[in-house]
Protein backbone atom coordinates (compact mmCIF):
# COMPACT_ATOMS: atom_id res chain seq x y z
CA UNK A 1 0.00 0.00 0.00
CA UNK A 2 2.96 2.50 1.21
CA UNK A 3 4.76 2.04 -2.68
CA UNK A 4 1.08 2.12 -4.29
CA UNK A 5 1.11 4.93 -2.84
CA UNK A 6 3.93 6.72 -3.65
CA UNK A 7 3.74 5.63 -7.13
CA UNK A 8 0.34 7.38 -7.05
CA UNK A 9 1.77 10.52 -6.00
CA UNK A 10 4.47 10.36 -7.98
CA UNK A 11 2.74 10.01 -10.88
CA UNK A 12 0.53 12.61 -10.16
CA UNK A 13 3.65 15.30 -9.13
CA UNK A 14 5.00 14.23 -12.46
CA UNK A 15 1.69 15.02 -14.26
CA UNK A 16 0.89 18.22 -12.31
CA UNK A 17 4.64 19.40 -13.41
CA UNK A 18 4.14 18.60 -16.98
CA UNK A 19 1.06 20.33 -17.46
CA UNK A 20 2.19 23.51 -15.31
CA UNK A 21 5.35 23.69 -17.17
CA UNK A 22 4.01 25.38 -20.95
CA UNK A 23 2.11 27.27 -19.18
CA UNK A 24 5.03 28.32 -16.36
CA UNK A 25 6.68 29.07 -19.78
CA UNK A 26 4.25 31.05 -21.65
CA UNK A 27 4.46 33.67 -18.56
CA UNK A 28 7.89 33.87 -18.88
CA UNK A 29 8.45 34.53 -22.44
CA UNK A 30 8.54 38.17 -23.67
CA UNK A 31 5.05 39.59 -24.15
CA UNK A 32 4.56 40.50 -27.89
CA UNK A 33 4.63 44.22 -28.50
CA UNK A 34 1.09 45.39 -28.14
CA UNK A 35 1.79 49.10 -29.31
CA UNK A 36 -0.68 49.93 -32.22
CA UNK A 37 0.74 51.90 -35.43
CA UNK A 38 -0.70 53.54 -38.40
CA UNK A 39 0.85 55.75 -41.25
CA UNK A 40 -0.50 57.70 -43.78
CA UNK A 41 0.81 60.79 -45.99
CA UNK A 42 -1.31 63.46 -46.63
CA UNK A 43 -1.78 66.22 -48.84
CA UNK A 44 -0.65 68.67 -46.28
CA UNK A 45 2.51 70.72 -44.86
CA UNK A 46 3.58 69.55 -41.68
CA UNK A 47 2.99 72.84 -39.79
CA UNK A 48 -0.94 72.55 -41.15
CA UNK A 49 -0.71 68.76 -39.53
CA UNK A 50 0.95 69.55 -35.98
CA UNK A 51 -1.49 72.93 -35.33
CA UNK A 52 -4.58 71.08 -36.34
CA UNK A 53 -3.24 68.04 -34.01
CA UNK A 54 -2.59 70.81 -31.18
CA UNK A 55 -6.40 70.98 -30.62
CA UNK A 56 -8.16 68.37 -28.51
CA UNK A 57 -11.52 69.23 -29.99
CA UNK A 58 -9.95 68.31 -33.24
CA UNK A 59 -9.33 64.55 -31.95
CA UNK A 60 -12.89 64.38 -30.85
CA UNK A 61 -13.90 64.43 -34.25
CA UNK A 62 -11.16 62.92 -35.99
CA UNK A 63 -11.91 59.97 -34.24
CA UNK A 64 -13.77 57.09 -35.85
CA UNK A 65 -17.79 56.89 -34.06
CA UNK A 66 -17.20 53.63 -31.65
CA UNK A 67 -13.75 54.44 -31.10
CA UNK A 68 -14.25 57.09 -28.31
CA UNK A 69 -17.02 58.76 -26.60
CA UNK A 70 -18.07 60.92 -23.65
CA UNK A 71 -15.08 63.54 -24.42
CA UNK A 72 -15.11 66.49 -21.14
CA UNK A 73 -12.64 68.77 -22.07
CA UNK A 74 -10.37 70.59 -19.46
CA UNK A 75 -9.49 74.23 -18.59
CA UNK A 76 -7.70 74.16 -22.06
CA UNK A 77 -7.98 72.01 -24.93
CA UNK A 78 -5.35 73.79 -26.96
CA UNK A 79 -1.36 73.31 -27.27
CA UNK A 80 1.05 71.46 -24.43
CA UNK A 81 -0.91 70.93 -21.16
CA UNK A 82 -4.79 70.98 -23.17
CA UNK A 83 -6.37 67.76 -21.48
CA UNK A 84 -9.56 65.97 -22.14
CA UNK A 85 -10.89 62.94 -20.23
CA UNK A 86 -12.60 60.51 -22.62
CA UNK A 87 -13.61 56.04 -23.33
CA UNK A 88 -11.63 54.51 -25.83
CA UNK A 89 -13.17 51.48 -27.24
CA UNK A 90 -12.68 49.06 -29.08
CA UNK A 91 -13.94 45.58 -28.97
CA UNK A 92 -14.75 44.44 -25.70
CA UNK A 93 -12.04 46.81 -23.71
CA UNK A 94 -13.30 50.11 -22.48
CA UNK A 95 -10.76 52.79 -20.62
CA UNK A 96 -11.88 55.89 -19.36
CA UNK A 97 -8.79 58.21 -19.17
CA UNK A 98 -7.49 62.15 -19.16
CA UNK A 99 -5.51 63.08 -22.41
CA UNK A 100 -3.07 65.23 -21.93
CA UNK A 101 -0.88 66.96 -24.43
CA UNK A 102 2.56 67.11 -22.78
CA UNK A 103 5.42 67.81 -25.46
CA UNK A 104 5.31 68.83 -28.92
CA UNK A 105 8.31 70.21 -31.22
CA UNK A 106 6.07 72.17 -34.23
CA UNK A 107 5.98 70.29 -37.54
CA UNK A 108 7.71 67.34 -36.16
CA UNK A 109 6.25 65.96 -33.19
CA UNK A 110 3.51 65.49 -30.82
CA UNK A 111 2.95 63.98 -27.26
CA UNK A 112 -0.63 62.74 -25.57
CA UNK A 113 -0.30 61.36 -22.51
CA UNK A 114 -2.95 59.24 -20.37
CA UNK A 115 -2.02 59.03 -16.77
CA UNK A 116 -3.43 56.36 -14.66
CA UNK A 117 -2.61 52.45 -14.04
CA UNK A 118 -3.83 51.47 -17.58
CA UNK A 119 -2.78 54.70 -19.26
CA UNK A 120 -0.73 54.88 -22.58
CA UNK A 121 0.87 57.22 -24.58
CA UNK A 122 -0.01 58.16 -28.36
CA UNK A 123 2.82 60.01 -30.33
CA UNK A 124 2.26 61.77 -33.70
CA UNK A 125 5.12 61.71 -35.60
CA UNK A 126 5.44 64.01 -38.68
CA UNK A 127 7.78 64.03 -41.78
CA UNK A 128 7.95 66.58 -44.34
CA UNK A 129 7.79 64.90 -48.17
CA UNK A 130 8.12 67.28 -50.20
CA UNK A 131 4.76 69.70 -49.82
CA UNK A 132 3.14 66.68 -48.43
CA UNK A 133 3.45 65.23 -44.45
CA UNK A 134 4.10 61.34 -43.61
CA UNK A 135 1.89 61.34 -40.31
CA UNK A 136 2.51 58.47 -37.61
CA UNK A 137 0.15 57.74 -35.15
CA UNK A 138 1.72 55.38 -32.60
CA UNK A 139 0.14 54.05 -29.40
CA UNK A 140 2.26 53.03 -27.09
CA UNK A 141 0.59 49.40 -25.30
CA UNK A 142 1.89 47.23 -22.83
CA UNK A 143 -0.20 44.36 -23.56
CA UNK A 144 -2.05 42.57 -20.69
CA UNK A 145 -0.50 40.14 -19.10
CA UNK A 146 -1.78 35.92 -19.46
CA UNK A 147 -4.26 34.88 -19.93
CA UNK A 148 -5.52 37.78 -21.39
CA UNK A 149 -2.44 38.60 -23.80
CA UNK A 150 -4.27 36.51 -26.61
CA UNK A 151 -7.62 38.39 -26.13
CA UNK A 152 -6.18 41.71 -26.35
CA UNK A 153 -3.86 40.64 -29.25
CA UNK A 154 -6.42 38.91 -31.60
CA UNK A 155 -9.20 41.09 -30.61
CA UNK A 156 -8.85 43.90 -29.21
CA UNK A 157 -5.41 45.03 -30.89
CA UNK A 158 -6.93 44.88 -34.89
CA UNK A 159 -10.27 46.99 -33.91
CA UNK A 160 -7.76 49.69 -32.40
CA UNK A 161 -5.86 49.20 -35.62
CA UNK A 162 -8.91 50.12 -37.64
CA UNK A 163 -9.68 52.79 -35.30
CA UNK A 164 -6.25 54.14 -35.51
CA UNK A 165 -6.53 54.08 -39.75
CA UNK A 166 -9.98 55.77 -39.82
CA UNK A 167 -8.51 58.48 -37.38
CA UNK A 168 -5.43 59.23 -40.18
CA UNK A 169 -8.33 59.07 -42.99
CA UNK A 170 -10.31 61.76 -40.49
CA UNK A 171 -7.20 64.02 -40.41
CA UNK A 172 -6.63 63.88 -44.11
CA UNK A 173 -10.01 64.76 -45.04
CA UNK A 174 -10.47 67.31 -42.20
CA UNK A 175 -7.11 68.68 -43.60
CA UNK A 176 -8.61 68.74 -47.19
CA UNK A 177 -11.71 69.95 -46.30
CA UNK A 178 -10.04 73.19 -44.83
CA UNK A 179 -7.72 73.73 -48.09
CA UNK A 180 -4.76 72.94 -45.67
Amino acid sequence: MSACRRRFDCAWLLAAVAFAAPAAAEEKQPLPAGDVVARRTMDAAAGDVYQRLLDLKMHETMWPEGCTQKWDFGTTSVGVGGSARLTYRAAMMRRRLTATIAAGDPGRYLKIDHAGKKGFAITWTLEPVGDQTRVEVHTWVDPPPWPLTKTYMNKIRPVWKECHKGLLDNLARGLADSGA
